[in-house]
C-alpha cells in the first residue's frame, strides 16, 4: 500500500506484533539468575566456614581439656614423688584449680593407688585415670 504525500511517496508499515525484537527481558531474567546463583554459593561458603570455625572451636576445647587433666596427672604425681621421698603418705585431691584456659580437679585414692584428674575448658571436660603400685 502507497500513499503520497506532499510529492512523496510513503509506503505503509506492516503491523506490528505484540512483542519487540529487543531481549530486554532476557537480559534482565539472565542478570537475576547469575545474581541468584552467586548469592546462594556466597551463602553455602560462608555456612561452611562458620561451620569450620566451630569445629575448630570443640578440638581446641577438647585438646585443652585433655591437657589441664595431664597437668592435674603430674601435680599428683610429683607430689606422690615428694611424699615417697619424705616418707609420708598423704592423699591429695584438688578441686578446680584454675590453670591456663580452664580447671583441673585431681582426686587420689590412696588405698587402691589410683589418681584421677578432670580437665575442664569451654564447657568440655576430659577424664584421665591412672593407677599405680608403690613397691
Amino acid at each position: 500500500m502507497n500513499w503520497i504525500r506532499n510529492g512523496e511517496v510513503m509506503k505503509a508499515k506492516p503491523p506490528q506484533s505484540g512483542r519487540s525484537k529487543k531481549p530486554r527481558g532476557a537480559i534482565l531474567i539472565g542478570v537475576l539468575i547469575i545474581l541468584l546463583t552467586i548469592t546462594l554459593l556466597g551463602s553455602t561458603l560462608a555456612s561452611f566456614f562458620i561451620s569450620v570455625t566451630t569445629i575448630a572451636d570443640i578440638e581446641l576445647a577438647r585438646a585443652q581439656s585433655l591437657y589441664l587433666a595431664e597437668g592435674g596427672i603430674a601435680r599428683a604425681l610429683y607430689e606422690l614423688h615428694q611424699a615417697s621421698i619424705l616418707g609420708t603418705t598423704t592423699a591429695t585431691s584438688y578441686d578446680n584449680v584454675p590453670l591456663g584456659p580452664g580447671t583441673y580437679s585431681v582426686t587420689h585414692d590412696i588405698y587402691s593407688g589410683v589418681i584421677t584428674s578432670i580437665g575442664k575448658s569451654q564447657g568440655v571436660e576430659r577424664v584421665i585415670q591412672i593407677k599405680y603400685r608403690l613397691f
